[in-house]
């Protein structure tokens, strides 16, 4: 009848349209499913990804803060929002490790424990909403009965291993959900004072223990018992691991990696203009051979006069050689006391930050050649570019009865922000 025939034209219509506004939307892999396969991160339908983003300082020192808190600025939708409209896919969130345990004497108690643990998980469930990959990574730790207050040279063994025992129990990937998030055992080891190779230091990063005698004062717990750790849990999300030197160094990495079941370790640098390794040639001879073998993510760059110089041949080197990096820090501080992306919580980007951003959005847009229902009533073939701002397309449909009811799954191979991952329940072709 007529009237089924117009039934059936709005409902391709309407599915048409969605898809159109998906594809306006910058188009990227899924950032869910992520696994190591080779020297790629993958995701769960198998296509590598490239992790680019941003570090979201505060959640490591505001809740030890003389006036305490757990965020140092918004953390809700309006500004994942502002984040999503620099392109990016992941977000690094530092952690305090006595905030998370509840020990030696956090200021109040309405940032630490439960409370904060609540807060650091409605977070990554807010980014995960957001398609957007989460590393969850231990910034401040301190061993003993001192509170945590800034970074120390190694994880300790009094409470590290009690931390990634519960934040990996939290944490860990359960069919779809937290597939996206990382975990990053320790930021920036620094053992043996500092050096930036050494067989004594990597024995140190890699066993911890004995192996950090005499120049460390407290019980060290190596990578590979937080390894170890994080797997107890049934946890099978990607570990990343720093090296050396406020993880600038990877001279010795592949040699001195823990040993993963799994097989699923990222290995992770920073990169600052005052860094040792800051140069083409470091990044060459040092970096490039390590990811040859497994995934490389630069999950810090910066330059701390706001400047653009450094981090534009840093990003330059990492885009030839298909290697991901993230900004340090999203954050309104001075640029004279460190690197700051953005001047407002708007994502008003610094000079800095600028540079990021128009590099993030030079790799938002991805092809797209076929979408997939759960009934094949409709297919399309289209593609989206990075330099148009909307998507050509369809062009060609396929149409079939539309369900009567139940569910319409639409997978769209990585369509970020609201489209992605999602089911749309459709007892009639009105709802999308």
């Amino acid at each position: 009848s007529i009237g089924a025939m117009v039934k059936k034209f709005v409902y391709v219509y309407l599915v048409c349209s969605f898809l159109l506004v998906a594809l306006s939307h910058a188009a990227a892999p899924s950032m869910f499913g992520l696994h190591t396969v080779g020297n790629k991160l993958v995701n769960k339908d198998g296509a590598v990804v490239r992790p680019l983003g941003i570090n979201r300082s505060g959640t490591e020192f505001r809740c030890v803060a003389g006036s305490p808190g757990i965020f140092d600025g918004p953390a809700d939708q309006a500004s994942i929002d502002a984040m999503k409209r620099w392109d990016i896919n992941i977000v690094r969130v530092p952690l305090n490790e006595d905030c998370w345990l509840n020990i030696n004497n956090p200021p109040s108690q309405s940032y630490a424990g439960t409370p904060y643990r609540n807060a650091i998980k409605g977070y990554v469930d807010l980014l995960s909403f957001n398609g957007l990959a989460v590393i969850l990574e231990l910034h401040w730790s301190h061993y003993g009965t001192d509170l945590a207050m800034g970074q120390e040279p190694m994880p300790n063994q009094d409470h590290t291993p009690d931390f990634w025992t519960s934040v990996a129990n939290m944490f860990k990937t359960a069919g779809n959900a937290y597939s996206n998030v990382i975990l990053d055992p320790f930021n920036e080891p620094f053992p043996e004072n500092n050096v930036w190779d050494s067989t004594q230091g990597w024995l140190c990063w890699r066993d911890g223990g004995n192996a950090c005698r005499p120049w460390l004062w407290y019980t060290a717990a190596g990578m590979q018992s937080l390894v170890t750790t994080i797997r107890n849990t049934g946890a099978t999300n990607i570990i990343l691991l720093g090296g050396l030197s406020y993880s600038n160094s990877l001279k010795q990495w592949v040699a001195y990696k823990p040993v993963d079941p799994l097989n699923n370790l990222v290995a992770a640098v920073h990169i600052y203009p005052d860094t040792i390794c800051s140069n083409l040639n470091c990044y060459d001879t040092v970096i490039k051979p390590v990811a040859a073998q497994y995934p490389v993510l630069i999950s810090e760059i910066g330059q701390k006069d706001c400047g653009t110089n450094f981090v534009n041949a840093l990003m330059d080197w990492c885009d030839t050689n298909a290697i991901g990096y993230m900004g340090w820090t999203w954050n309104t501080w001075d640029c004279g006391g460190g690197p700051s992306l953005i001047s407002n919580y708007d994502g008003t980007p610094t000079n800095f930050g600028s540079a990021l951003k128009t590099r993030f959005a030079s790799f938002a847009g991805v092809t797209l050649s076929t979408v997939v229902t759960s009934t094949s009533f409709v297919s399309a073939t289209f593609s989206s570019s990075a330099a148009s701002s909307s998507a050509s397309g369809p062009s060609s449909v396929t149409t079939g009865a539309p369900p009567s009811g139940g569910s319409l799954y639409v997978y769209h191979d990585g369509l970020t922000s609201s489209f992605q991952d999602r089911t749309f329940a459709d007892p009639s072709p009105y709802n999308l």
